[in-house]
């Protein structure tokens, strides 16, 4: 939206008197701008021809010089700066040429001068009882601020959501900019609001009729609601990630003045599934798993699924039955029967259980779980002389709550945002659990888009827990452990905690991780990192001592696959190294570890 292209006339002075053609194929030996404004420096440099691209173990890999890309560069900058409120910007190019070895040292100075400020910002033609957006909303423009193309743009996107949220879904606003003094400018919002709309009523066509109604929950839109335009787009992703149809659409048509009819068309998708899959959801260094699912197998959303994982040290078995819309148009339920077998080195475990899980999605991707859980549980302690064993070793009635705030932007590959999980678990010691217990634990990520191409990623994990009966321990299989592709890299799968009479890792009641990781690009689908790994695990939580923490440095080489990205490491543990275990560890995984 170039709109100071006709507002202001900036002429082109760049080093009018050198003849550019003459240095045509010479190599560019060094490349700066200089002159911007405070925090348009890195922005201003990328995406100049001349500047080049940085490559691993090549370093700044530049083109030969021609004065048709110089031209083209300055362009770029004068737009750049234009549309960031400096439309008078002066870009300057110098050059220091050597003759003898045809290489230039290219310096571009752009003089940016003085921003354009808004003076005012006026709204004609709003509606009444619609509040007017408020300038402190990130990104609207406001008095005092430097005028940019890009911040208009949002305040326009922003007032037509607002009206069209408000039930004005016709309305339409343009700008005008009026000239208010030097490097001052009035920005005047027209509004033509149109007719308030109200949705009448809502009809579902196209899906199977037991899923008729189903989707009018899903929906969520009464009849006599407001139109809204965010609540239309967020009732047709609620319908996608029920997973029951293939296709979906909504539209609106005007049944009388001010009164719509929301038409929901929809098809059903493929309701029996076979999914297959590999990679590091656990703290086994691999684990592959199998699900036959039917979406819709006792009708009206209503579905079963058969699934089963195998790894290293463990096995599952399971089978559920689910439903949707039941307490909540976004929410799930399940009810579930599963096996589970574990072979550590300290313990062998059988677990049988039965439970109850209902999962709600506030928005997008985060997700609310609160579950309970009646388990019978057979633990064989590998070393007889341990003392602290529980007896008896069997039943649990558990009950639990996790909830996970996701702002990534990508599941598998995220380069930007992270997420927030807390998971809280008590086993009540009253009624039914013979080793009863509370635990917790937080998980956080955070991912960062750097220049360059490097995706920065930083990730933390504490976690407590406790016997609720004195003189008793917590079940091997509830256990915090440590070390490993998933936790800490310097170790091998659980090399961290605490040990028995035999050696062998048994886990504890409070665990803290921290890791950090660089990711950068090699060749095609390959990829590098540079990570920091730290934690450990202790017996008790009185044990903890942060001070006393293992440190790992490793370097990771990875190849994207249909599988995900598998990735092979080497660590060196560098503090805090823990005896009998391994000083230099290579290590393997599929998928990100976090």
């Amino acid at each position: 939206m170039a709109i100071f292209a006709t507002w202001w006339v900036v002429p082109c002075r760049a080093a009018e008197s050198i003849q550019w053609d003459r240095y045509n194929s010479w190599e560019i030996r060094s490349f700066e701008v200089v002159g911007a404004p405070e925090g348009m420096d890195k922005g201003l440099k990328q995406g100049l021809a001349l500047s080049g691209q940085w490559k691993f173990l090549r370093g700044q890999q530049r083109p030969a010089f021609t004065a048709s890309l110089l031209a083209a560069d300055l362009a770029r900058i004068r737009l750049y700066l234009a549309v960031r409120g400096f439309p008078a910007a002066l870009v300057v190019p110098t050059v220091e040429a050597d003759v003898a070895s045809r290489q230039l040292d290219l310096l571009i100075t752009a003089a940016a001068g003085p921003p354009v400020r808004v003076d005012e910002v006026r709204f004609t033609g709003w509606p009444e009882g619609v509040a007017l957006p408020d300038s402190m909303t990130a990104g609207f423009l406001a008095p005092g601020q430097v005028f940019a193309d890009q911040g208009l743009a949002r305040s326009l996107s922003q007032t037509r959501s607002l009206l069209q949220n408000a039930g004005y879904a016709l309305a339409r606003v343009e700008a005008h900019l009026l000239p208010a003094g030097p490097q001052l400018v009035v920005v005047q919002l027209l509004v033509e609001a149109g007719e308030y709309y109200v949705i009448d009523e809502v009809v579902v066509q196209g899906c199977s009729a037991d899923l008729e109604s189903l989707a009018l929950r899903v929906v969520n839109i009464l009849p006599g609601s407001p139109y809204a335009e965010s609540r239309l787009a967020e009732a047709a992703m609620d319908l996608r990630l029920t997973q029951l149809f293939r296709q979906v659409s909504l539209s609106t048509e005007s049944t009388s003045p001010g009164h719509l009819r929301l038409k929901v068309d929809l098809e059903n998708g493929r309701m029996r599934t076979w999914d297959a899959s590999v990679g590091t959801w656990s703290d086994n260094p691999w684990m592959a798993q199998s699900a036959w699912t039917h979406r819709n197998l006792l009708g009206r959303g209503r579905g079963f699924n058969a699934r089963g994982a195998f790894a290293t040290h463990e096995m599952t078995a399971g089978v559920g039955v689910f439903w949707l819309g039941w307490l909540s148009p976004r929410a799930r339920s399940r009810v579930g029967l599963d096996a589970i077998a574990e072979n550590e080195e300290a313990y062998e475990s059988r677990e049988y259980r039965a439970e109850f899980v209902q999962s709600f999605r506030p928005r997008n991707r985060d997700l609310l779980n609160l579950g309970t859980a009646v388990s019978q549980n057979r633990i064989v302690e590998k070393n007889d002389v341990a003392l602290d064993v529980p007896e008896p070793q069997g039943r649990l009635w558990e009950i639990w709550a996790d909830r996970k705030w996701d702002r990534t932007d990508d599941p598998i590959l995220p380069t930007r945002g992270g997420f927030l999980k807390l998971s809280l678990t008590f086993a009540e010691p009253w009624l039914f659990s013979e080793v009863p217990y509370a635990s917790g634990q937080i998980d956080a990520a955070k991912y960062l888009n750097l220049p360059s191409h490097l995706i920065s990623t930083t990730r933390l994990r504490f976690g407590l827990a406790k016997p609720l009966e004195n003189g008793t321990d917590i079940l091997a299989n509830r256990r915090f452990h440590a070390g490993g592709y998933n936790s800490h890299r310097g170790y091998t799968r659980h090399g961290l905690g605490p040990r028995d009479g035999q050696g062998n890792a048994r886990g504890g009641e409070a665990v803290v991780l921290f890791s950090s990781e660089v990711r950068f690009p090699l060749v095609g689908a390959f990829e590098g990192g540079l990570f920091l790994d730290a934690g450990n695990v202790w017996d008790k939580a009185s044990d903890v001592r942060l001070q006393d923490i293992p440190v790992a440095l490793g370097a990771t080489l990875g190849l994207r696959s249909p599988l995900g990205p598998l990735r092979i490491g080497y660590a060196v543990n560098v503090a805090d190294q823990v005896d009998g275990q391994a000083k230099k560890l290579w290590h393997f995984g599929i998928g990100y570890p976090w």
